[in-house]
């Protein structure tokens, strides 16, 4: 089988439903560009999954800085 039930419908929500969802988790300043970009979920789970790689990176070098400043002061 190539996927459940459950995987089928959770990549076949559409921008209607991912407005509707800012809505719901507190976020609705995104509704409006989210819904004109047609953003559904499966646009969803490839940002999510990219901008965490993204953030997991940014922090890394950020803590990099500061251990590195912090060698400079002691």
């Amino acid at each position: 089988r190539s996927g459940s039930q459950k995987d089928k419908l959770c990549y076949n929500l559409r921008a209607d439903w991912v407005s509707k969802w800012l809505d719901d988790i507190g976020l609705p300043q995104y509704k409006d560009q989210f819904f004109e970009a047609r953003v559904d979920s499966r646009m969803l789970n490839f940002i999510t999954v990219v901008r965490l790689h993204h953030q997991a990176k940014i922090l890394f070098e950020i803590k990099a800085v500061f251990e590195s400043s912090v060698g400079q002061y002691t």
